[in-house]
């Protein structure tokens, strides 16, 4: 009797143990799906997207600027000649629907690199665009600013007026920005700000914005 009830104890002593050790593991709980996304999205930069200003202009309301801008033949015959307010300018003597002022630099790669195209949207866009591209940190004299603007392929107004440093600060204030970041390309329709670019933006975003303000589908 004595032998039964120790092997009957054996066997429920060896049974307990078995049970703890089949007891399955914590289960992983998977992040949710926002997790997920939010983690993946973090990896993503985004891409350059045209800006509008989110500051309000410095400028006050009754400020204005008056500019007179040469180009690289420093003729004063074709000097483009401007009034710049808060809400956008007023030019004298250009007749084209838009107007889009590129600032850039000459060690500016990327700047440069825009050339060719921005050249080929002034050819396609003639009797509705004008384009000036604004020299900030040219040394040339005359004929090689000539050279310049023939080996970069730019078509379009180029100007390395004294001027142009103090037209980037007004438009700068004019749309809030703070840390200037080249090329800037700022958009005008009908002397109304349109907008802007801060950086370079693909040659593609750039003519569907001028699609847009002159009503055509792009």
């Amino acid at each position: 009797m004595r032998v039964f009830v120790a092997l009957w104890m054996l066997f429920f002593l060896m049974g307990c143990g078995e049970e703890e050790k089949q007891t399955p593991p914590t289960p992983i709980v998977p992040k949710s799906k926002q997790e997920t996304n939010e983690s993946n999205q973090s990896r993503v930069k985004s891409a350059p997207i045209a800006q509008k200003p989110i500051q309000t202009p410095a400028l006050d309301r009754y400020d204005k600027e008056i500019f007179s801008i040469f180009d690289f033949s420093q003729d004063s015959s074709k000097a483009k000649k401007f009034v710049l307010y808060k809400e956008g300018i007023d030019f004298k003597n250009i007749p084209q629907k838009i107007v889009i002022m590129n600032f850039f630099a000459q060690n500016c790669t990327p700047c440069i690199g825009q050339f060719p195209y921005l050249s080929d949207l002034q050819n396609k866009y003639q009797k509705e665009l004008f384009l000036m591209g604004i020299i900030l940190d040219s040394q040339m004299n005359k004929e090689q600013l000539s050279q310049f603007a023939n080996d970069k392929h730019a078509v379009f107004f180029l100007s390395d007026s004294e001027q142009n440093t103090r037209l980037v600060d007004t438009v700068a204030k004019q749309l809030g920005i703070k840390n200037l970041i080249l090329p800037l390309t700022v958009i005008y329709k009908d002397g109304n700000y349109y907008m802007h670019y801060e950086g370079a933006a693909p040659i593609e975003m750039i003519e569907s914005d001028i699609a847009q303000a002159l009503g055509q589908s792009k």
